[in-house]
């Protein structure tokens, strides 16, 4: 019941152009993001939906690529800490 709740406020709130406080969006967004959660959790555990499993591709560089990275990033952090 919460998931519909949340899908017809934020599609009302959408349609109709309302403008809310900052405070009522986050709050409203928090409560959407739980629902989601909760009945993307639900429907995993009756089976309603599987989870793809994704191969994930191993990304094969050499050292000086690597190394000009890591540089990259060393400067980075430099230029961060100086603020």
């Amino acid at each position: 019941l919460l998931i519909e709740f949340s899908a017809i406020s934020a599609g009302i709130l959408v349609e109709q152009n309302i403008n809310l406080s900052e405070e009522k969006a986050i709050q409203l967004t928090s409560l959407i993001n739980n629902a989601a959660q909760e009945y993307s959790a639900i429907s995993l555990e009756l089976g309603l939906f599987k989870r793809h499993r994704t191969s994930q591709t191993v990304i094969q560089s050499d050292d000086s690529y690597i190394e000009k990275q890591q540089l990259l990033a060393d400067l980075g952090l430099n230029d961060l800490s100086s603020i």
